[in-house]
Protein backbone atom coordinates (compact mmCIF):
# COMPACT_ATOMS: atom_id res chain seq x y z
CA UNK A 1 0.00 0.00 0.00
CA UNK A 2 2.80 2.41 0.92
CA UNK A 3 5.28 1.23 -1.72
CA UNK A 4 4.51 4.14 -4.03
CA UNK A 5 4.97 6.87 -1.43
CA UNK A 6 8.11 8.95 -1.25
CA UNK A 7 10.25 8.47 1.81
CA UNK A 8 9.70 12.03 3.03
CA UNK A 9 5.93 11.51 2.91
CA UNK A 10 6.25 8.23 4.82
CA UNK A 11 8.28 10.00 7.51
CA UNK A 12 5.56 12.65 7.89
CA UNK A 13 2.87 9.96 8.10
CA UNK A 14 4.88 7.94 10.65
CA UNK A 15 5.43 11.07 12.76
CA UNK A 16 1.68 11.56 12.91
CA UNK A 17 1.28 8.00 14.27
CA UNK A 18 0.65 5.82 11.20
CA UNK A 19 1.95 2.34 12.14
CA UNK A 20 1.90 1.00 8.60
CA UNK A 21 4.06 3.91 7.42
CA UNK A 22 6.55 3.12 10.21
CA UNK A 23 6.60 -0.55 9.17
CA UNK A 24 7.27 0.46 5.57
CA UNK A 25 10.18 2.67 6.69
CA UNK A 26 11.57 -0.22 8.77
CA UNK A 27 11.25 -2.50 5.74
CA UNK A 28 13.05 -0.03 3.47
CA UNK A 29 15.98 0.38 5.88
CA UNK A 30 16.25 -3.30 6.81
CA UNK A 31 19.22 -3.89 4.50
CA UNK A 32 21.13 -0.87 5.77
CA UNK A 33 20.56 -2.04 9.35
CA UNK A 34 21.66 -5.56 8.42
CA UNK A 35 24.83 -4.25 6.77
CA UNK A 36 25.76 -2.18 9.83
CA UNK A 37 24.96 -5.02 12.23
CA UNK A 38 27.08 -7.52 10.31
CA UNK A 39 30.08 -5.21 10.70
CA UNK A 40 29.55 -4.84 14.46
CA UNK A 41 30.59 -7.19 17.26
CA UNK A 42 29.50 -6.87 20.87
CA UNK A 43 30.35 -9.75 23.19
CA UNK A 44 27.23 -11.66 24.17
CA UNK A 45 25.00 -10.07 21.52
CA UNK A 46 23.67 -11.78 18.44
CA UNK A 47 22.42 -10.34 15.15
CA UNK A 48 18.83 -10.03 16.38
CA UNK A 49 19.91 -7.90 19.34
CA UNK A 50 21.87 -5.58 17.08
CA UNK A 51 18.97 -5.35 14.60
CA UNK A 52 16.66 -4.42 17.46
CA UNK A 53 19.00 -1.59 18.47
CA UNK A 54 19.18 -0.24 14.91
CA UNK A 55 15.40 -0.46 14.52
CA UNK A 56 14.94 1.53 17.73
CA UNK A 57 17.41 4.12 16.42
CA UNK A 58 15.43 4.28 13.17
CA UNK A 59 12.13 4.82 15.00
CA UNK A 60 13.71 7.54 17.13
CA UNK A 61 15.11 9.13 13.96
CA UNK A 62 11.64 9.32 12.45
CA UNK A 63 10.39 11.28 15.46
CA UNK A 64 13.41 13.62 15.64
CA UNK A 65 13.96 14.25 11.90
CA UNK A 66 13.51 17.81 10.66
CA UNK A 67 13.61 18.62 6.95
CA UNK A 68 16.53 20.97 6.93
CA UNK A 69 19.84 20.23 5.30
CA UNK A 70 20.39 16.46 5.39
CA UNK A 71 18.41 13.78 3.67
CA UNK A 72 16.51 11.26 5.77
CA UNK A 73 18.62 8.22 4.70
CA UNK A 74 21.86 10.00 5.72
CA UNK A 75 20.26 11.03 9.02
CA UNK A 76 19.15 7.43 9.70
CA UNK A 77 22.53 5.94 8.81
CA UNK A 78 24.31 8.33 11.17
CA UNK A 79 21.80 7.63 13.95
CA UNK A 80 22.19 3.85 13.56
CA UNK A 81 25.99 4.05 13.58
CA UNK A 82 26.02 6.28 16.64
CA UNK A 83 23.65 3.96 18.49
CA UNK A 84 25.81 0.93 17.70
CA UNK A 85 28.98 2.78 18.75
CA UNK A 86 27.25 3.81 21.98
CA UNK A 87 26.36 0.18 22.71
CA UNK A 88 29.95 -0.89 21.99
CA UNK A 89 31.27 1.74 24.43
CA UNK A 90 28.77 0.55 27.05
CA UNK A 91 29.88 -3.05 26.64
CA UNK A 92 33.54 -2.07 27.04
CA UNK A 93 32.80 -0.49 30.41
CA UNK A 94 31.39 -3.76 31.72
CA UNK A 95 34.10 -6.18 32.83
CA UNK A 96 33.78 -9.62 31.33
CA UNK A 97 34.71 -12.60 33.43
CA UNK A 98 35.27 -16.19 32.51
CA UNK A 99 35.68 -19.04 34.93
CA UNK A 100 38.82 -21.10 34.53
CA UNK A 101 36.58 -24.16 34.75
CA UNK A 102 34.09 -23.03 32.08
CA UNK A 103 33.86 -25.21 28.99
CA UNK A 104 34.67 -24.12 25.47
CA UNK A 105 32.79 -25.15 22.31
CA UNK A 106 34.59 -28.52 22.26
CA UNK A 107 33.47 -29.29 25.81
CA UNK A 108 36.99 -28.97 27.28
CA UNK A 109 37.53 -27.04 30.49
CA UNK A 110 39.62 -23.92 30.01
CA UNK A 111 42.10 -24.99 32.69
CA UNK A 112 42.91 -28.14 30.67
CA UNK A 113 43.68 -26.17 27.51
CA UNK A 114 46.60 -24.21 28.96
CA UNK A 115 49.82 -25.33 27.35
CA UNK A 116 53.26 -24.98 28.84
CA UNK A 117 56.65 -25.36 27.22
CA UNK A 118 57.81 -27.62 30.04
CA UNK A 119 55.55 -30.65 30.41
CA UNK A 120 56.27 -31.20 34.10
CA UNK A 121 55.44 -27.55 34.87
CA UNK A 122 52.91 -27.22 37.61
CA UNK A 123 51.73 -23.64 37.81
CA UNK A 124 49.99 -23.85 41.15
CA UNK A 125 52.93 -25.49 42.91
CA UNK A 126 55.31 -22.99 41.33
CA UNK A 127 53.14 -20.10 42.51
CA UNK A 128 52.90 -21.50 46.04
CA UNK A 129 56.66 -22.06 46.09
CA UNK A 130 57.27 -18.42 45.14
CA UNK A 131 54.81 -17.25 47.80
CA UNK A 132 56.56 -19.32 50.46
CA UNK A 133 59.93 -17.87 49.43
CA UNK A 134 58.51 -14.33 49.72
CA UNK A 135 57.10 -15.20 53.13
CA UNK A 136 60.42 -16.68 54.25
CA UNK A 137 62.32 -13.58 53.08
CA UNK A 138 59.90 -11.41 55.02
CA UNK A 139 60.38 -13.56 58.13
CA UNK A 140 64.18 -13.49 57.80
CA UNK A 141 64.00 -9.72 57.38
CA UNK A 142 62.48 -9.47 60.87
CA UNK A 143 65.53 -11.07 62.50
CA UNK A 144 68.42 -9.11 63.98
CA UNK A 145 71.53 -8.56 61.86
CA UNK A 146 73.53 -11.32 63.61
CA UNK A 147 70.66 -13.81 63.43
CA UNK A 148 70.01 -13.08 59.77
CA UNK A 149 73.69 -13.42 58.88
CA UNK A 150 73.99 -16.75 60.71
CA UNK A 151 70.78 -18.19 59.16
CA UNK A 152 71.80 -17.15 55.64
CA UNK A 153 75.31 -18.58 55.94
CA UNK A 154 74.27 -21.78 57.72
CA UNK A 155 71.18 -22.72 55.68
CA UNK A 156 71.74 -21.07 52.30
CA UNK A 157 75.51 -21.08 51.90
CA UNK A 158 76.11 -24.35 53.78
CA UNK A 159 78.75 -23.03 56.20
CA UNK A 160 79.00 -25.07 59.41
CA UNK A 161 78.35 -23.48 62.80
CA UNK A 162 81.92 -24.20 63.85
CA UNK A 163 83.33 -22.37 60.80
CA UNK A 164 80.85 -19.49 61.28
CA UNK A 165 81.91 -19.14 64.94
CA UNK A 166 85.60 -19.02 63.96
CA UNK A 167 84.98 -16.44 61.17
CA UNK A 168 83.00 -14.16 63.50
CA UNK A 169 85.22 -14.47 66.59
CA UNK A 170 82.64 -16.12 68.83
CA UNK A 171 82.34 -19.39 70.66
CA UNK A 172 80.61 -22.37 69.09
CA UNK A 173 78.14 -22.32 71.99
CA UNK A 174 77.23 -18.68 71.22
CA UNK A 175 76.66 -19.55 67.53
CA UNK A 176 74.34 -22.42 68.55
CA UNK A 177 72.46 -20.05 70.87
CA UNK A 178 71.98 -17.44 68.11
CA UNK A 179 70.82 -20.16 65.68
CA UNK A 180 68.26 -21.56 68.17
CA UNK A 181 67.01 -18.07 69.02
CA UNK A 182 66.61 -17.19 65.32
CA UNK A 183 64.83 -20.47 64.53
CA UNK A 184 62.50 -19.94 67.48
CA UNK A 185 61.60 -16.46 66.15
CA UNK A 186 60.99 -17.88 62.67
CA UNK A 187 58.84 -20.68 64.08
CA UNK A 188 56.72 -18.19 66.04
CA UNK A 189 56.37 -16.03 62.93
CA UNK A 190 55.25 -19.00 60.81
CA UNK A 191 52.85 -20.30 63.47
CA UNK A 192 51.30 -16.86 63.74
CA UNK A 193 50.44 -16.75 60.03
CA UNK A 194 49.82 -20.40 59.19
CA UNK A 195 47.27 -21.20 61.92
Amino acid sequence: MYNDYLLEDLVDMAKSGDREAMEEILKRFKWLALKLCNRTYIKGWDLDDLMQVTNMALMRSVQLYKKCGTSFPAYVKTAMKRELFYRIRQSLNKPSYCSIYSKNENGDELVNTFVSENEDYEGEKNFLHKEKIKFLKKAIGMLSEKERDLIEKYFFEGISLKKYAIENDMSYRNAVYIKRKALKKLKEFFNKFYK
